[in-house]
């Protein structure tokens, strides 16, 4: 079997033998992560969106009731 060599001069089993060494990084760090850190984040990450997409929510259904109700173009009879 020919290895083949790619653009950055690396071939097949070096190039699968970094990308393991990176996703067994990746796996490391992740289990590093205390559940406490990642249940902060989550509140932060709903107080956030909630704050945000609340008020921009209300602002659209407003919107879109008062053009139900006033008619933007008045036809003369």
């Amino acid at each position: 079997m020919v290895a083949s060599t790619h653009a950055n001069g690396k071939d097949d089993a070096a190039l699968h033998a970094t990308s393991t060494a990176n996703t067994s990084r990746n796996q490391e760090v992740k289990k590093k992560d205390h559940p406490m850190l990642q249940f902060i984040a989550g509140g932060v990450a709903g107080m956030t969106e909630s704050s945000i997409c609340h008020p921009l929510d209300t602002i659209k259904t407003r919107m879109q009731l008062s053009s139900k109700t006033k008619p933007a173009v008045t036809v003369a009879a």
